[in-house]
C-alpha cells in the first residue's frame, strides 16, 4: 500500500527534525498537550497562523499516558490536523497483551484499557495497553481508520501502529 511506505517514511525520516535539548531541558515532563500543539517547538515559531498539518506522527506516545491524558491528546492532534490528514501512532495492542497480570488482561479482554501508573506520568514505566476496541470504539471516535497494523515486526517496531484519517 502508498500510503503505508509514505507513513513509514515520514516516521523515519521526518522533514527538518532538530532535536532541541533547550525545549527538552525546559520541559523534562513534558506530557500535557499545551494549549496549541501548533507552536514548533524546534523552531519556537507559532505556525499554526500559516497553515494546518497534513501529517502527524505520534510514536511511543500513547502507551505512556493516562487514559484521561489520552483524550486530551488525542482532541488536540485532531484539531491542528488538517482535513483528510494522516496521524500515525502506536500503542501496546495484542502483541504487548503478554505482558499483563491476570486481572490487567481480563480488563484487556474487556475492552478496557489498562493503565500501569504507580509512577509519574509520561515516564517510560506509566505504561498503557491499548485493546483495539478502545482505540476504534473510543479514541479514534473523529477518525477513519486507514490501516491498524497489528504485527509491525516486519519495520523492527514492537507496537502496533495505527494510520487514520481526520474526516
Amino acid at each position: 500500500m502508498q500510503l503505508l511506505n509514505s507513513a513509514f517514511f515520514v516516521i523515519h525520516v521526518p522533514k527538518n527534525r532538530k532535536q532541541n535539548s533547550e525545549f527538552k531541558c525546559q520541559n523534562p515532563n513534558f506530557i500535557t498537550p499545551p494549549k496549541s500543539l501548533a507552536f514548533d517547538a524546534y523552531n519556537h515559531i507559532n505556525w499554526q497562523h500559516y497553515y494546518q498539518l497534513g501529517e502527524i506522527y505520534a510514536i511511543s506516545i500513547f502507551t505512556h499516558l493516562s487514559e484521561t491524558m489520552h483524550y486530551a491528546w488525542t482532541n488536540e492532534l485532531y484539531r491542528i490536523l488538517k482535513k483528510d490528514g494522516i496521524l500515525i501512532f502506536t500503542t501496546h495492542g495484542e502483541l504487548c497483551k503478554n505482558r499483563l497480570l491476570k486481572t490487567e488482561l481480563l480488563q484487556y479482554n474487556n475492552g478496557d484499557i489498562v493503565i500501569r501508573g504507580n509512577i509519574k506520568e509520561g515516564k517510560k514505566h506509566f505504561l498503557a495497553y491499548h485493546p483495539s476496541q478502545f482505540i476504534k470504539n473510543k479514541l479514534l471516535q473523529k477518525f477513519e481508520i486507514v490501516e491498524h497494523i497489528t504485527d509491525p515486526r516486519r519495520y523492527s517496531l514492537e507496537q502496533e501502529v495505527w494510520i487514520v484519517k481526520k474526516v
